[in-house]
């Protein structure tokens, strides 16, 4: 039976950085995270553009839903010399990065988590990336379900964790073209791991 149970919900660009546009000047390209799907990207907003953890623990009584964004960044590269700019910007807010309907039974735990986190690059122009789930974790078994949607971009990823053991994951999504951030979500999940 599980005491603590970590989920671990994460949207990235695996690139180091993704072509954005061109002029006959310059290319524009917009920072990624430049990785692989992995669990361990706690406390390394680097890694990630949007992420929710959320702590179920039986032990106290609670369930602890955290949030974070990525840094955002900008690259110029002129292409007649090869020359790079990079253009850092402030911290998209995590405002629409929100949780509620929390139940905690002695057996369950369940919850509604949503994610919306723009580009601080191009406010206006960019759309956000999107998530939002019905979560319910059994407690006796460890199985975690969860039912919703997400944008076709970028990569997703979903992971539990049990009593601190080795991390698991449930979910992956491959990203589409930046076109699939327009509303509206565009990729149905519906699992039971």
């Amino acid at each position: 039976m599980a005491n603590i149970v970590e989920l671990r919900v994460a949207a990235f660009i695996p690139e180091e950085w993704l072509l954005v546009t061109a002029d006959p000047y310059n290319n524009y390209y917009g920072e990624g995270n430049n990785r692989d799907f992995t669990y361990w990207t706690e406390n390394n907003n680097k890694l990630f553009k949007m992420a929710q953890h959320i702590v179920i623990n039986w032990n106290t009584s609670t369930i602890d839903v955290y949030k974070a964004v990525g840094p955002t960044r900008t690259k110029i590269e002129n292409r007649a010399t090869g020359k790079e700019y990079i253009k850092e910007y402030p911290l998209t807010s995590d405002k629409d990065i929100t949780y509620k309907n929390t139940v905690l039974t002695p057996t369950t735990a369940s919850l509604y988590i949503k994610g919306s986190a723009g580009n601080s690059a191009l406010p206006e122009l960019s759309p956000a990336i999107d998530w939002e789930y019905n979560i319910s974790v059994d407690r006796k078994t460890g199985r975690v379900s969860f039912n919703g949607r997400h944008d076709g971009f970028p990569n997703h990823e979903i992971y539990k964790r049990i009593d601190k053991g080795t991390p698991v994951e449930l979910y992956r999504f491959f990203k589409k073209t930046p076109g699939h951030l327009v509303d509206p979500m565009d990729v149905e999940v519906n699992f039971s791991k």
